[in-house]
């Protein structure tokens, strides 16, 4: 028995293959000879028979057509749905790329803004230890050549920097 979908799509062409016939016969009318109105009804559904196997045939004919139609129209939109898929697979695949670019842009920026932060605060710490050291040293320097009772003449560290006067 063939599928209900299929019998209901068989039944709709028959239906309107054999309304299509009816109407033609009745249109052309009774086949000459026919003399009382049972007769000219007997004439024209005596053309009816042959005109319904045609219409059995021709709806399966016509069904089988159809169903092979929304066979390929299957085939194409699953067909198409994994086109479709890929292109998503392809577009979230280059948005990943191209975040992943933009975070290492961003992360190379960043680390390069933190490391010349850290290079400053390391700068300024190295700077206060060597301005410490340089003051340590010369109190050590006075205070040896006052425990010596050696005059004393040079400046403060905070008024020279690499021999040369600030």
């Amino acid at each position: 028995m063939p599928e209900p979908r299929n019998r209901n799509i068989f039944l709709a062409i028959f239906g309107l293959l054999f309304a299509i016939g009816t109407g033609l016969a009745v249109w052309r009318g009774p086949r000459e000879g026919a003399e009382g109105w049972v007769d000219q009804v007997l004439s024209i559904w005596g053309e009816l028979a042959p005109l319904a196997a045609v219409a059995i045939v021709g709806a399966a004919f016509l069904t089988e057509i159809v169903r092979w139609i929304m066979v390929i129209a299957g085939w194409l939109e699953e067909k198409l749905e994994r086109t479709r898929e890929a292109r998503r697979a392809e577009g979230r695949a280059e948005g990943r790329a191209e975040g992943i670019e933009q975070g290492i842009e961003r992360g190379i920026k960043q680390g390069i803004e933190q490391g010349i932060e850290q290079g400053i605060e390391q700068g300024i710490e190295q700077g206060i230890e060597r301005a410490d050291r340089d003051w340590e040293d010369w109190s050590r320097r006075r205070e040896s050549a006052l425990d010596r009772g050696e005059p004393f003449a040079e400046p403060p560290p905070s008024r020279f920097r690499n021999g040369t006067r600030r």
